[in-house]
């Protein structure tokens, strides 16, 4: 298994925990309502209706389909058209290491590795591919 390929292994499984975890969440704060309304009336949210309900389940569809392409993904790196797929990771990478700023302590614990492994796929993928080259013009000549 390529370098690029472990990155993007452990970078997939990391996330993978993350997403289990958030999603448990979501789902533990959806069936407390109560929790809820006291969440939103300590901040003066009081008539928001089925909001914070769709909110919960857009949230738990974007990380399901998240989680889904960076699988894909891994799936696809060392196939002839990973080009695009590397280029994903990297732009989650890149995202989930600007996201680690806002969210905290737990954020950089968390989306800090995260960030890290899908972003070193993409940098293996272009050492790779200039190693690749090289081999190649120096069998040429």
């Amino acid at each position: 298994m390529t370098r690029r390929k472990v990155m993007a292994l452990t970078g997939s499984i990391i996330y993978t925990i993350f997403a289990v975890l958030d999603m448990m969440a979501m789902v533990v704060l959806a069936s407390h309502p109560a929790l809820i309304n006291q969440l939103l009336e300590r901040y003066g949210l009081t008539n928001v209706g089925n909001s914070v309900a769709i909110g919960i389940i857009i949230g738990i569809l974007i990380v399901l389909a998240i989680t889904a392409f960076n699988w894909i993904a891994f799936i696809k790196i060392g196939k002839p058209k990973e080009k695009g797929w590397v280029i994903y990771l990297f732009v989650i990478g890149i995202i989930y290491g600007l996201a680690s700023l806002i969210n905290g302590v737990v954020g950089i614990l968390l989306q800090i590795p995260i960030a890290v492994f899908f972003i070193l796929t993409f940098v293996f993928w272009i050492k790779d591919g200039k190693n690749n080259n090289t081999s190649e013009n120096n069998s040429k000549a």
